[in-house]
């Protein structure tokens, strides 16, 4: 078996902070909250400012898209917005992280093929022999991280938490709803939104 290596490269574009939702599994959701907070008790929300790893990442429309999608998910609970001094404090922040993934094809159909013919005792036999080719690509890509921190503002502590993580889409006809996917798939993990189910 013989072995071909080839480079193969896909640029992704950071300009535009999409997560690929194209299957429920490219996403990894997950969340964590404090279990002596009631949520219930909670009236106003208003948003903290952009942090500045995030604030280079983004454009401003990109960042008016992840306010106006946390906005909608925090309105449907019950959440007024305020715009500074809300009982919740909100914090989004993006991180991006350069990866390397390989993939391999065994090609069956252009490899060398060698068939030979000999007489044995129970007739003609077929002995030939298949060889195969394995070509490898190598290729970078983007994994985007979303953190959501939802935090109590009077005790300045953090009330719930929610994550997701996804390889970056860089599709921009794709930025804004995947924005508004991955969101609602975050709240879908907020106490007050399991308690619905």
């Amino acid at each position: 078996m013989r072995k071909i290596i080839k480079p193969l490269s896909f640029s992704v574009i950071t300009l535009l902070f999409a997560l690929l939702l194209s299957s429920c599994s490219s996403t990894k959701i997950t969340s964590d909250y404090d279990p002596d907070v009631d949520f219930k008790t909670y009236k106003t929300y208003s948003f903290l400012p952009w942090n500045k790893q995030s604030d280079k990442i983004l454009s401003d429309l990109d960042k008016r898209r992840f306010i106006a999608a946390v906005s909608y998910e925090m309105d449907n609970i019950g959440y007024t917005s305020v715009p500074a001094g809300g009982d919740i404090a909100i914090n989004i922040f993006l991180i991006i992280d350069q990866k390397t993934g390989t993939s391999s094809y065994n090609d069956y159909y252009t490899s060398g093929v060698g068939v030979g013919y000999y007489y044995g005792p129970w007739g003609y036999n077929y002995p030939g022999g298949v060889s195969t080719y394995t070509t490898m690509h190598s290729y970078d890509y983007k994994e985007g991280t979303l953190i959501l921190d939802l935090l109590d503002s009077k005790k300045k502590q953090l009330a719930w938490q929610g994550t997701a993580k996804a390889i970056i889409d860089s599709n921009p006809k794709s930025v804004n709803q995947g924005i508004k996917t991955v969101v609602s798939k975050l709240f879908a993990e907020f106490p007050l939104n399991k308690e619905k189910k």
